[in-house]
Formats: C-alpha cells, structure tokens, sequence
C-alpha cells in the first residue's frame, strides 16, 4: 500500500472546494434581519421578505469563502425589500468582510446626506463584495 502526503495548501485548497454541509436559508423580516445577520456563517443566505426596513444593513466582520459566499438577498421577483435611509449611517454599510453577496434589494436614500453603498474609511479589510440587481432611488443630495 502506497501512503500520500498532502502538502498544506493542497489540504487547505481542498477543504476550501468541499461543500459546506450545514449551510442555512433564513427567512427574514424587518422586526429580526438585524439579529439573524449577526449569524450568517459561510454558505449562509438570508432573504428578506418583502416589506420596509428602518435599521440599515451593516455588513461588520461576516466572511464566507470562494465556494461558499454569504448572500443577503431580496425577493428575486414580486414586492421588494425597501432598505431606507436614517440620517445617522449610511444605507449599506460594510467594514471587514469578505465574500458576500447583496442582491435585489431597494435602497431609498430619503433625500438624506447619507451614501447608499459604502464601505466604511475605519475598515481595516474588505474584498469580493458582490452588489448585484440593487435599484438605488433618492440619494442624490451630496
């Protein structure tokens, strides 16, 4: 019998390729987004329901991988997820994250000094943020 030795990377590259078995759906609302994005773990996907959410999105310190993004989703047809903007942050705000994926959702600036999409300048890393399918309305004030 022949033993193989993988080297690290290859062991680590493999790992990265294998699917994550406890990857999780969560359905979400304007009353408990807030919460369940706190547990978002890779492979995760959280989908709003349609309705209007007064909170924001902070994306702080979520990271999935290559193979197993975090997606934050709205409806992909019918009545959308309305993010409004509050004159305290920006609408989406993002700081030290990597790998996720926001999708089909409205972003409603309300005519506030506020950014739609931003990562933030106390950030110390954030990569392979995909924004894909998100209408931005009434943020044009600066």
């Amino acid at each position: 019998m022949r033993w193989w030795r993988l080297s690290p990377c290859v062991a680590l590259c493999a790992g990265m390729l294998a699917p994550v078995a406890d990857a999780a759906t969560f359905s979400a609302n304007p009353d408990n987004y807030r919460t369940l994005l706190d547990t978002l773990r890779p492979g995760d996907t959280l989908v709003l329901t349609p309705g209007v959410y007064e909170r924001g999105l902070g994306i702080f310190d979520l990271d999935g991988t290559p193979v197993a993004p975090i997606v934050i989703t709205g409806p992909a047809s019918g009545p959308r997820a309305v993010l409004r903007a509050r004159s305290c942050c920006n609408t989406i705000s993002i700081r030290n994250s990597s790998y996720i994926e926001v999708r089909n959702l409205d972003l409603d600036g309300m005519n506030l000094p506020v950014d739609a999409v931003k990562l933030e300048s106390d950030a110390i890393d954030a990569h392979h943020i995909t924004i894909e399918g998100l209408v931005i309305m009434n943020h044009g004030v600066d």
